[in-house]
């Protein structure tokens, strides 16, 4: 009888390790499909970074502006010239109108394509020693020569408000944020604190909790001595801060 209850028991271990095993083999395909579906990282120049945070969002890459500006004008052409041969039908070619009309319908295409495109979809991971964007690569905080932020246009800084734009005709500000590392990099984010045509309030409000994280992590590095009266620490007035040489 003892026999066999050590050989039941025996059979039920090696169950339980297959099905172990199995769940394993489950979780790390479910894995390698999340992790696909990530943009690819530039992990491997900081392979010992230990990640805190991650912050997804929205911004406007302004790589694109020279394209918009192209294919807005082209569009601006195109279109009265088309209304033109239409009224005119009787008196033009149709031949004029077969060479109008499809370009002006492919000047829109390209313009809607362009501006859709102009939109950049960021991830930071943070660490004690620095940050990966999916947009700009790695950066370490002790690299981080200078950054600027655009307080007097930032009604959360104190800068203009909300109100000011909805009552005037002034267009509504695209912040743009920028990072410059001692070799001469530089990251641009450009945003609209109350959502655009590119991003949304809640994206602001992600990259502006990651702005103060990355604030916070510089004080600690370069400032922890030093006592401070700002929101984000180790900026001035004017929204700019340099490493001390």
């Amino acid at each position: 009888m003892r026999v066999l209850f050590v050989k039941m028991f025996a059979v039920s271990r090696t169950i339980n390790s297959s099905v172990c095993i199995a769940k394993l083999k489950i979780s790390s395909i479910n894995f390698s499909f999340v992790t696909a579906r990530i943009p690819k990282l530039q992990f491997d120049t900081y392979p010992k970074w230990s990640f805190m945070n991650s912050y997804r969002f929205s911004f406007n890459n302004s790589k694109r502006t020279s394209t918009i500006l192209f294919w807005f004008f082209i569009t601006l052409l195109t279109i009265p010239l088309t209304a033109i041969v239409l009224l005119a039908h009787p008196l033009l070619p149709v031949w004029l109108l077969l060479i109008s009309f499809p370009l002006m319908l492919v000047a829109i295409y390209k313009l809607f394509k362009t501006v859709s495109e102009r939109q950049s979809t960021e991830i930071v991971l943070l660490s004690e020693a620095g940050f990966t964007s999916s947009c700009f690569g790695s950066v370490l905080f002790s690299e981080i020569y200078s950054i600027r932020v655009p307080v007097r246009q930032m009604g959360l800084l104190g800068g203009i408000q909300l109100d000011y734009y909805k009552k005037t005709d002034a267009d509504f500000p695209y912040l743009k944020f920028s990072i410059t590392t001692r070799d001469g990099k530089m990251l641009n984010w450009i945003l609209n604190e109350w959502g655009g045509l590119y991003n949304s309030k809640e994206d602001f409000s992600i990259f502006f909790n990651f702005l103060r994280a990355l604030t916070d992590q510089l004080y600690q590095l370069h400032h922890a001595k030093e006592p401070y009266n700002h929101y984000l620490k180790i900026l001035d007035e004017k929204g700019f801060w340099k490493k001390r040489t």
